[in-house]
């Protein structure tokens, strides 16, 4: 006998969307009408970032939509272990790494072949051209890695309305693209080491999608320092031999948001940060 789930994600998948127009509208306001249309349970959907044009009528499946429109935004739709859909945007991850920090794995409970590694010239984009507003566009380009690999150009077509939004996405992108970052493409971490707390196996067996983790003392030859990055998919697996949870993670400059000058309030001061403030340094 064979047995296959299918989950909410997928359900979305086979269900149309769209036989309205929808206004003007942010990308969190948009992607909670397409979910409305449909039966999944929604979990956090966080404020949007992006002001959308107006969209004429015409179906489309409802994964296909809300992925388009949260990928606009350099965000992600995510499902929950209980089956509910949610949208995380660009700053849910800057958010819980403010609020807990990186979750910490030692290499003791890595095999030593229990690591895959991935960078790519390839993944570098130092000159993006946005499109918006059906047919304007902005371009942002990094002087200082067009210097080192030539210029490396990338053209996006949104559905954003307007120049500030489009000229922030801009930004967003040669922030994450414009020097070439190692990821952990596939971490496997034994869950059944005897070494291992509660605490630490705990929170492998609750993984969730965008856990902010860090793994010091790795071989110089897969990070020469203490590797930072945010988790993007995971495969728990049990056998009478082994218990095992495989990470998929990103190197966190392709998610962590550096704050801009323009992100602070004209009137913070330095004295309103809090003395408690804690200053990180990252490569």
């Amino acid at each position: 006998m064979t047995i296959s789930a299918v989950s909410n994600l997928s359900i979305l998948a086979k269900i149309q969307s769209g036989a309205v127009a929808y206004p003007a509208e942010t990308e969190s306001a948009r992607i909670t009408r397409i979910l409305n249309e449909t039966t999944v349970v929604k979990d956090v959907i966080d404020p949007g970032t992006y002001t959308l044009l107006a969209r004429n009528a015409g179906t489309a499946d409802a994964l296909t939509l809300c992925n388009a429109y949260a990928g606009t935004a350099t965000a992600a739709i995510y499902e929950t272990k209980t089956g509910a859909v949610g949208y995380a945007n660009e700053d849910r991850r800057n958010q819980d790494v403010l609020a807990n920090g990186y979750f910490a794995i030692s290499p003791t409970f890595i095999p030593a072949n229990g690591i895959s590694s991935q960078r790519s010239q390839g993944d570098v984009i130092n000159s993006v051209k946005v499109g918006y507003n059906n047919g304007s566009s902005v371009t942002v380009t990094s002087s200082g890695s067009v210097a080192t690999y030539g210029t490396i150009a990338a053209t996006i077509e949104t559905d954003i309305s307007n120049e500030p939004n489009a000229t922030a996405l801009a930004n967003v992108y040669i922030g994450m693209r414009a020097y070439p970052k190692t990821s952990l493409s596939s971490i496997e971490v034994r869950v059944d080491n005897p070494t291992m707390g509660s605490v630490v196996r705990d929170k492998m067996l609750n993984m969730y999608f965008g856990l902010p983790i860090q793994i010091a003392g790795l071989p110089l030859t897969v990070s020469a320092t203490t590797y930072f990055g945010f988790v993007e998919g995971w495969n728990l697996s049990f056998s009478q031999l082994a218990a095992k949870i495989t990470l998929r993670t990103t190197e966190k400059t392709y998610s962590f948001r550096t704050t801009q000058w323009e992100d602070a309030a004209p009137a913070q001061r330095w004295l309103d940060v809090g003395a408690a403030i804690q200053w990180l340094q990252y490569e």
